[in-house]
């Protein structure tokens, strides 16, 4: 008997294994599938980040920038290399991969492991003035690895078999040692009773003794025994009916523990029977989405969500892809809120059998807010294609060649002006190297000075001959990304040929006549930039005047909000003042080319009204503030009153105080120094006096003879023209005035301006 009972439960233990055996690999099979797709929808995660992240570094090719943005993504351990190519996949930008071990490392070219997932996409960028609209600008290859997935499902898949095979050889134990006490064992007594009876009968003579045994196995021995037995079965059932009891209360408890995680999810959840759509159940973040009460919706015959969708053919779409794939993942939908305005969300949805029919579980998240920023993104980007469109016509504009250099010295853009100086087109011009452009001497110079400002990250300034024989000025200014880093290198290239030209006739011409030719030259070069300035200068003044009241609006709700450093009352009368200062500085300037043409002339054209002198200087201040506040920490102003008018050009008289103060901060070595403007009528009250002290290097008195000649310079390295001080010394003449400089080198200077005052005569 008891052998019997072995062999049907070691049939029962093997058909449980050989079942969970089966699970298992059926298990596997569908964790395999589910990391396959998990795997690729990592991969357009990615594909859809990087192609937002990276169109404005492919674009510009910063392969600095590219290479940070990419190295972002390995936070993924399913990611095991990005590989960047441009738009025609012949050179690679950059590339980046994992070892076995999970060390990051840069690649040069894609692994070769056979078990990787890839995905190649490409990157454009929108460009309004393109006739497509849309431009590639780059290629990514992702390669994405399912081997620590599957190693993770293979560990979980082993520990439920060991957790099943443990289980099950647990309840074999439980249900043989029943099995032997309550069923083998009353069989056994049986089995014996019946075996004493059947030997008693085939016997002839039998004892009393023997009859009185028998008597007692059939009234003791097996039926209080089987009795006894049954009575510990039937407590033993009762016991497993309590721990089946506490096992469905535990349940009861779980399943109120994930409905409150269900309920305090921010998304909606509903469940949804697929053939007519009503609503079975949800959660109260559906209630929030759809603007319905929980109330409504029982309250409803026939509650369904067909009625909440805007497009009724996205609907037929999603429910062909869910009865097809069993799943929808980021579908966009637009729903109908309670009180009529549309919703923007992402809907995922997974099929399910609920009661024997066929139901769906949707996931809804509202995505109004971020659609609305993503609107808000597009149109900041379209204003910035079109800032960046004016910056370009603006750059094409300038007379100087503009480069820019990346970090292996290769062109990556240039004006029209470096197009016009190297005599090629875009596509000839860019990636070309020093060497190509500039040839092998001056090529050599331009990169060892890239090299340099990649190195310091400081701005540098060099002469270069080209091959042509032409002699050109060039400044280069290093570009640096939010962390600091040069990236890239900005090259200003200015002909100064015909200026050495010009330079050398005027120095052997006579002083007028040098002068009348460097004019026209001087003329040609400052005209084309301040007039971009005062074509510019209107829409900078209408945009601001039309932010002004958005930015009123908003300073009533914040009246704390400071701009730029400075409250923002403060700032809104500074702006404006400074757009008027910077057209008239613009309009000085334009002036001052006229005046060089009119040099030699006994007379300028301008109407002499009466000019208030504390204004002009607090004019010409406000213009140098920059300056002064770098030259030094110790400017001082006095002006006696009542200080009287003069009579003169308000402008021109702005000009000079505008030169003699430059001159005055750059002749200074220290910012402890001191630069003093003293302003007082004379005793008697003809003449206004002007006194501007500093304690500077000085001028040496072979210099001081000279100061006033027109291109007669010592700064002539950082930019200095020479013509200043000559020209204020005209303009000072014109108004009838005197000019006096006293220096003594190493204890400063003083230049004294002495003007006559207005009487109130007509002039």
């Amino acid at each position: 008997m008891k052998g019997i009972a072995r062999k049907l439960i070691l049939i029962l233990f093997a058909c449980t294994l050989a079942g969970s055996c089966l699970l298992i690999a059926l298990e596997y099979h569908a964790g395999t599938q589910f990391i396959g797709r998990q795997v690729e929808k990592t991969l357009l995660a990615i594909e859809e980040r990087l192609s937002i992240s990276l169109r404005q570094s492919l674009y510009e090719l910063d392969r600095v920038t590219t290479h940070d943005t990419i190295l972002s993504e390995f936070s993924s351990k399913e990611l095991q290399a990005i590989l960047v190519w441009d738009q025609e996949r012949h050179n690679l930008i950059t590339g980046i991969g994992r070892d076995a071990d999970g060390t990051l490392h840069d690649i040069v070219a894609p692994p070769q492991a056979s078990d990787l997932q890839s995905k190649q996409f490409q990157v454009s960028i929108n460009l309004e003035n393109h006739p497509d609209g849309s431009v590639p600008v780059g290629e990514i290859d992702l390669y994405a690895s399912r081997k620590h997935l599957e190693e993770g499902l293979v560990k979980h898949l082993l520990f439920n078999l060991v957790k099943v095979l443990l289980t099950v050889g647990l309840i074999l134990a439980i249900l043989v040692k029943l099995v032997t006490r309550y069923l083998v064992n009353p069989l056994e007594h049986i089995q014996q009773a019946m075996l004493e009876t059947i030997r008693y009968y085939s016997e002839e003579k039998h004892a009393e003794d023997d009859i009185d045994r028998l008597t007692e196995l059939y009234s003791a021995n097996w039926t209080e025994h089987a009795f006894l037995e049954l009575q510990q079965m039937e407590e033993a059932l009762r016991d497993m009916i309590v721990a089946a009891q506490d096992r469905q209360q535990t349940l009861t408890e779980s399943e109120k523990y994930f409905r409150s995680l269900i309920h305090s999810c921010p998304d909606s959840i509903a469940l949804v029977r697929s053939a007519d759509g009503r609503l079975l159940d949800l959660n109260e973040a559906t209630t929030e989405v759809f603007g319905y009460t929980l109330e409504d919706f029982k309250e409803t015959t026939d509650p369904t969500v067909t009625s909440f969708w805007k497009d009724p053919s996205l609907l037929a779409h999603f429910s062909e892809e869910l009865k097809t794939k069993g799943a929808v993942d980021n579908l966009e939908v637009d729903f109908v809120h309670k009180d009529g305005h549309t919703l923007s969300t992402l809907l995922s949805a997974r099929s399910i059998d609920y009661r024997g029919e066929r139901c769906h579980i949707s996931f809804i998240r509202d995505i109004t807010e971020i659609r609305q920023a993503n609107l808000a993104l597009q149109q900041s980007e379209a204003q910035y294609r079109m800032l960046s469109q004016e910056f370009e016509i603006v750059l094409d504009g300038l007379v100087d060649s503009l480069m820019l250099f990346d970090r292996d010295r290769h062109l990556v853009w240039g004006n029209r002006g470096a197009l016009k100086q190297f005599g090629v087109d875009h596509a000839q011009l860019t990636g070309r190297s020093c060497h190509q452009l500039w040839g092998d001497d001056a090529g050599k110079t331009c990169e060892t000075c890239i090299e340099e400002i990649f190195r310091t990250g400081h701005a540098a300034e060099n002469i270069c001959v080209d091959e042509k024989g032409r002699t050109w000025g060039v400044k280069a200014y290093p570009v640096t990304n939010s962390n600091g880093k040069v990236v890239n290198v900005i090259q200003i290239a200015s002909d100064l040929s015909e200026k050495i030209r010009l330079r050398e006739d005027a120095a052997q011409a006579a002083h007028l006549a040098a002068l009348g030719e460097m004019s026209a030259g001087i003329a040609h070069e400052i005209n084309n930039p301040t007039g971009l300035i005062l074509l510019a200068l209107p829409f900078v003044k209408d945009g601001i005047e039309s932010l002004l009241p958005m930015c009123d609006d908003y300073a009533e709700e914040h009246p704390d909000w400071s701009v730029a450093g400075l409250p923002y009352e403060t700032f809104r009368h500074e702006i404006l003042l400074s757009l008027e200062d910077i057209h008239g500085g613009a309009t000085r300037v334009k002036r001052i080319v006229n005046d060089l043409k009119d040099f030699a002339s006994e007379k300028s054209g301008d109407t002499f009204v009466e000019v208030d002198l504390r204004k002009m200087i607090e004019t010409s201040l406000r213009l140098l503030h920059n300056t002064i506040k770098n030259s030094t920490h110790h400017f001082v102003l006095e002006i006696d009153e009542p200080l009287p008018a003069v009579m003169g050009s308000m402008q021109r008289l702005e000009q000079v105080m505008v030169n003699l103060v430059h001159n005055a901060c750059q002749a200074l070595t220290s910012p402890e120094q001191q630069v003093k403007l003293k302003v007082y009528p004379a005793p008697k009250g003809k003449t206004v006096i002007l006194q501007l002290s500093d304690q500077g290097r000085g001028i040496p008195q072979e210099v001081l003879a000279k100061i006033t000649d027109p291109f007669f310079t010592t700064r002539r390295d950082s930019g200095g023209t020479g013509l200043g001080l000559s020209v204020s010394a005209r303009i000072i003449d014109e108004h009838g005035g005197t000019l006096k400089i006293d220096s003594e080198p190493g204890s400063g200077s003083t230049f004294t301006i002495t003007l006559p005052a207005h009487t109130g005569e007509a002039s």
